[in-house]
C-alpha cells in the first residue's frame, strides 16, 4: 500500500506539472493569437 501511495503522489505532480505547461503554452497560444488579429 505504501508503495501505491507514493506511485499516486508522483503521478499527480506529474500530471499538475503537465497542466502547468499546457496553461503556459495555452496563454502563448492564446496571446500570439490576438496579437495577430489585432495587428
Amino acid at each position: 500500500p505504501n508503495s501505491a501511495v507514493g506511485d499516486n503522489d508522483a503521478n499527480v505532480r506529474e500530471l499538475e506539472q503537465v497542466v502547468d505547461q499546457l496553461q503556459t503554452v495555452n496563454r502563448t497560444l492564446t496571446s500570439t493569437y490576438f496579437d495577430f488579429f489585432i495587428v
